[in-house]
This record gives C-alpha cells, sequence and structure tokens, in this order.
C-alpha cells in the first residue's frame, strides 16, 4: 500500500486551518491545488492499482498522502516534492521504470484534467521495499 509524503515551499504548503473563512483569507489557488491533488491521490492510485502493480485489495484508505514544508534554509529544494513508497515487492527494475512512468502519466493528467499549473520545480521518487503494518480506521481494519 503505498505512503505519499508531499513536501513543498511554502507558497504551494496548503493552508491547515479548518475554519473556511480562515482558509479562504489565507490561502492561494497553488496552495489550493496542492491540498486537492494531495486528496486525489488515494482514487487515483486505486484506480490504477494494476498499471501501479498494487495489491488487488488495496484501498482507498490504504493510500496514505501526508503534506510536510521545506524549511526555508533547506537547499537545492523543488517547489514540491513527492515521495512514493510502495510495500509492494517482486517488482524488477524495468517493472518499476514502468510504474513510475505511469506515476508520471497520472500526475500530468491530473493537473492538466484540472486546469491547474503543475508546479514549475516537481521531483517525484518512487521507492520500493518490503514491510509488513497495520492501520485501524474507524472499524476497518487493514493489515499488509
Amino acid at each position: 500500500m503505498p505512503l505519499v509524503t508531499i513536501t513543498t515551499k511554502h507558497a504551494l504548503h496548503p493552508v491547515d486551518s479548518i475554519l473556511e473563512r480562515d482558509r479562504a483569507k489565507k490561502e492561494t489557488r497553488p496552495m489550493r491545488a496542492t491540498a486537492d491533488f494531495a486528496r486525489a491521490l488515494p482514487r487515483l492510485f486505486v484506480s490504477n492499482k494494476e498499471a501501479l502493480d498494487l495489491d488487488p485489495d488495496t484501498p482507498e484508505k490504504g493510500v496514505q498522502v501526508t503534506h510536510r514544508q521545506f524549511h526555508a534554509q533547506d537547499v537545492n529544494t523543488p517547489d514540491m516534492w513527492v515521495l512514493i513508497f510502495f510495500n509492494e515487492e517482486g517488482l524488477t527494475k524495468d517493472e518499476q521504470k514502468e510504474v513510475t512512468a505511469k506515476i508520471d502519466e497520472i500526475i500530468s493528467i491530473w493537473f492538466d484534467e484540472n486546469n491547474q499549473a503543475a508546479p514549475y520545480d516537481l521531483a517525484v521518487d518512487c521507492l520500493w521495499g518490503t514491510n509488513h503494518g497495520f492501520l485501524y480506521m474507524g472499524t476497518e481494519v487493514i493489515r499488509w
């Protein structure tokens, strides 16, 4: 099940206020696009699970997406860095490259279909490794 971390510079980092009136005062269109993009990833991954070689039982709740913000003193950072950790095992290097190309396509299509400019500097890292864990989400239990 993919674990996704989206790290952005301040100008793209979503406003964390849950009050609509506070968010509307502070939020820019690029910030909103980052939040919308993050919320879309679970659906996009699950709807492309075969092409991404995900476990067929992967639910949307199993795709976890977190936000981070670069520090002002960080060096050589892109506007947005998407780190995707896949715990699926057994993919060859060529298959990993195919999945990475599909991720590139999914991201490009999402920004195009949502009339959003992709971040000027965008980095995506896809990592694979075996891990095991569990997630309790209300009454639902997901194990991997």
